[in-house]
């Protein structure tokens, strides 16, 4: 269901189209014409003037049959046509491929990034909250110092960050 193959597959349609059309120029040409004309107005025939309304006067039929008798050059042309089908039906699956190759990686990836977000969301942002509590519990009992509080408190924002980083990557 992508543009890009829709627009490849119709390339190959063309390119098949086209080779048909090429094949037909080998076939016989039939052709069947009739025409009818009148006149109207005043004409000099012979030494007098004839004054002719607009009613039909003169009426033909033709038939015509070509047959190629010389068909070097249409046969050239074919060949020149399925040699086009082949192509735009090659680079149709060459496009296809690289499709599904890409596709095969945005879902590997998309695993890849669930597994991360699912990580963070069970283990590592529970263990950003114990170490942001007991490095505040520790600070207000005076056991730690206020370097060690802040080193701990950025520990913990950074785990939080790299949570956040993951669940854009994941959207």
């Amino acid at each position: 269901n992508n543009p890009i193959m829709a627009l490849m597959e119709q390339e190959v349609e063309t390119a098949k189209k086209e080779h048909k059309a090429e094949r037909s120029h080998l076939f016989p040409d039939l052709s069947l014409g009739y025409f009818i004309q009148s006149m109207e107005g005043n004409q000099d025939v012979g030494a007098s003037t004839i004054y002719y309304d607009n009613t039909p006067r003169f009426q033909a039929v033709s038939v015509g049959l070509s047959v190629p008798i010389f068909s070097k050059n249409e046969r050239s042309q074919i060949k020149m046509a399925e040699t086009k089908v082949q192509i735009v039906e090659t680079d149709a699956d060459y496009t296809r491929m690289q499709l599904e190759q890409q596709l095969l990686s945005e879902l590997q990836q998309l695993e890849y990034l669930s597994q991360k977000v699912s990580y963070y969301e069970n283990e590592a942002l529970e263990n950003a909250r114990l170490i942001s509590k007991n490095a505040t519990l520790s600070y207000q009992l005076g056991d730690i110092s206020y370097v060690e509080y802040s080193q701990a408190l950025n520990t913990a924002l950074e785990t939080i960050k790299a949570y956040l980083n993951s669940l854009r990557e994941y959207n």
